[in-house]
């Protein structure tokens, strides 16, 4: 049997099918990690690089952190290297490349693709100890929306590990449909505005991203993809004018209005809160610590 090279292999693998040295060093290989290589024709995605780092690791090795959000497609920030946890501080494999985690409870561990790839709650958890508070909240919001998981379960599990996952459980809501409605929530609320509704069903065919219905005020995100997309656009329009003919007040929120102008955008928001009849509240400074600001 011809030996293949479209998965990852180690050093010892491809002496064993007489694969010298000197050829592992050639154009036929690729060097994944140290000791492991795969065909220079196999792009080194995550999945790739996942089962590179599984294969210098003991049995019952998993992939964890921001490897096993990103293998189940769920948004966390990027991260440069593949993070595995193993049971034991002897369990280690650490070289430049892999971020190896000691596990210090039992946790739930699922089939993704052939990998084992820790989920559910005790993925939750994990990430708390290395997310921030919105970025949390955002893999949370998803993995509810995705049926992952449930808030009472997140709350639960958050009970025994670090105090930041107590705090996003609190604030993880269902029905959330995009990351960017997720942070344009979190903003409000931390800026000291009561919480909104996410999406609502209005007149039962309409769904607001986010809402006060008492004051008939709606805070929406528009993401290139509603530009891009004739169809999305022409509904957009359709909505927009059935909630303006009924007395409503549509805000939209574009990703610089969070990324790079928070504190505008929260003062663009409360004019209209006052215009609707909203209370006058004092705003807070807590999401600074959480948003960039100008």
């Amino acid at each position: 049997m011809s030996f293949d090279s479209s998965r990852p292999f180690t050093r010892g693998q491809a002496c064993s099918a007489g694969i010298t040295p000197g050829q592992l060093r050639g154009p036929r290989f690729r060097l994944l990690l140290r000791g492991v290589y795969v065909g220079s024709e196999v792009t080194p995605t995550i999945q790739v690089r996942a089962c590179a780092a599984l294969l210098i690791h003991p049995v019952g090795a998993y992939l964890s952190h921001h490897t096993a959000a990103v293998l189940q497609g769920l948004p966390v920030p990027p991260s440069a290297v593949v993070h595995i946890s193993v049971g034991s501080a002897a369990d280690r494999r650490p070289q430049p490349g892999i971020a190896d985690h000691v596990a210090t409870s039992v946790v739930e561990v699922t089939d993704v693709g052939g990998l084992p790839v820790c989920s559910g709650p005790s993925l939750f958890v994990g990430l708390a100890s290395v997310l921030h508070l919105v970025d949390l909240v955002v893999v949370g919001d998803a993995m509810v929306r995705r049926g992952l998981t449930t808030i009472a379960d997140l709350t639960r599990a958050a009970e025994s590990g670090p105090r930041l996952g107590s705090r996003a459980a609190a604030l993880v809501r269902e029905r959330v449909d995009s990351p960017m409605e997720t942070r344009i929530r979190l903003l409000l609320i931390l800026a000291g505005f009561p919480e909104p509704v996410v999406n609502a069903i209005v007149a039962d065919r309409y769904r607001p991203d986010l809402c006060w219905p008492k004051l008939r005020l709606i805070v929406e995100y528009d993401g290139r993809h509603h530009r891009d997309d004739l169809d999305q656009w022409d509904h957009d329009i359709e909505r927009r004018e059935w909630f303006e003919s009924h007395g409503w007040t549509i805000l939209t929120v574009v990703a610089r209005d969070v990324f790079q102008r928070p504190a505008e955008t929260i003062g663009r928001i409360y004019a209209a809160w006052l215009r609707a009849g909203g209370g006058s509240f004092r705003l807070r400074d807590d999401w600074r610590a959480h948003f960039a600001t100008n």
